[in-house]
């Protein structure tokens, strides 16, 4: 085998160590992706239900505070029954 062949068999054999280490950075790499965006489909997931649940909390409480009854919904439709009949 002269110097040249060997430098091919060395060089190849170098190649194949770089393709290898290549390979599984990026299996690595797409493993972390993969994770990530299954953390950030979590997260937005549970972003929007504490946003939901705030707002249903809020309509609740501001339901309580104005608490028609269905009597005072009849006595403000009268009352505005004559102004292009329009719910107050």
């Amino acid at each position: 085998m002269t110097v040249f062949q060997e430098l091919l068999v060395y060089d190849g054999c170098q190649l194949e160590q770089r393709v290898a280490k290549n390979e599984e950075d990026f299996k690595e790499v797409s493993e972390t992706i993969r994770k990530e965006l299954e953390r950030f489909d979590q997260q937005k997931a549970d972003d929007f239900k504490s946003t939901v649940a705030n707002y249903l909390q809020c309509m609740m409480s501001y339901q309580q505070k104005v608490n028609f009854t269905p009597g005072m919904m009849t006595i403000c439709w009268k009352k505005n029954n004559n102004n292009n009949n329009r719910f107050l």
